[in-house]
């Protein structure tokens, strides 16, 4: 009898534990074997903290965590040897993003990936897409996304045209949208601009899964959680003088605009800091495609073209 309440008691601290079962973005794993010690606790969540920031906080609102202490939001830390396991408080990383007015990444953006890369003659080249997996489960750990196989579908698709040139596309099922990008070696190497498109495609994906969720409980979340953001934007392609200031004084004059600063101007790229009132993963992209052109998200700012 005894056997089967323990029994009993076992099955409902697992459920209990799936159903309550722990964010993995706030469990961050450090190893200090290149330093050959680990350093102190304090400067591992330091050094941990960043981490977190990058997979829940969209990186249009990464310039307002200066000042929050790690410290504060640490739920315990697990070292063994030369590697750690911190693990952040999540209800007081998301009271702390709140009493700021950030916006954050909840839940966790969820995916079905699959990739295909195919040659000029449009045979599968298997050892390329056997590396991409392996580095799309990297930067999925770093960006906080999770591969998973009952989640929306979310394919890339990578086309040689010859021996220079290939064409990226990614399609998102549950938005049905298709990003597609051209990328040439010249001089550097094609892996490592395959992998450069890959990363950006997926932080669109990711931030296109919150603007859904943001949408969906518009109602009940607090505006002040997505106010006042700042963030680059660069402006590629031959303008004008005139067509420059065109787009300036109709990006000024747009409601969510509080400001535009150009950082750069010149007649085929213009950079600008931009203040704005509302996230621009929210609107900015069907902004610019009412004027016939792209903004995508990139790890310098946004891209528009």
């Amino acid at each position: 009898m005894q056997s089967m309440r323990l029994l009993g008691l076992c099955f409902l601290m697992t459920w209990a534990s799936l159903v309550h079962a722990e964010d993995m973005r706030f469990q961050v794993h450090l190893n200090f074997d290149d330093a050959g010690v680990s350093p102190s606790i304090a400067d591992q969540v330091k050094q941990a903290l960043p981490q977190l920031w990058q997979r829940i906080v969209p990186q249009s609102e990464q310039a307002k965590l200066q000042g929050l202490r790690a410290m504060s939001l640490l739920k315990s830390i697990h070292p063994q040897g030369l590697d750690s396991t911190i693990i952040f408080n999540e209800q007081r990383v998301w009271q702390s993003l709140d009493a700021r007015s950030i916006a954050y990444i909840r839940p966790a953006p969820r995916f079905y990936i699959s990739l295909d890369a195919m040659d000029p003659l449009g045979r599968h080249n298997t050892q390329m897409q056997t590396q991409l997996n392996a580095y799309l489960d990297d930067i999925c750990q770093t960006w906080g996304v999770q591969r998973n196989p009952h989640a929306p579908l979310l394919t890339f698709h990578i086309q040689w045209l010859n021996d220079v040139q290939f064409y990226v596309s990614a399609v998102q099922q549950s938005q049905a949208t298709q990003r597609d990008q051209n990328r040439w070696k010249q001089g550097q190497s094609a892996m490592r601009q395959l992998q450069r498109s890959l990363q950006t495609m997926l932080l669109h994906a990711r931030n296109q899964s919150m603007i859904k969720t943001v949408m969906k409980s518009s109602q009940d979340m607090p505006q002040t959680a997505i106010e006042t953001s700042t963030f680059m934007l660069h402006i590629q392609g031959q303008s004008s003088l005139a067509q420059q200031t065109l787009l300036e004084t109709a990006l000024q004059s747009d409601a969510r605009v509080l400001s535009i600063t150009p950082t750069l101007i010149e007649p085929s790229s213009q950079n600008y800091q931009v203040l704005v009132k509302e996230a621009p993963e929210l609107w900015l992209e069907s902004w610019f495609a009412q004027r016939g052109m792209t903004a995508n998200l990139s790890l310098e700012g946004w891209l528009a073209e």
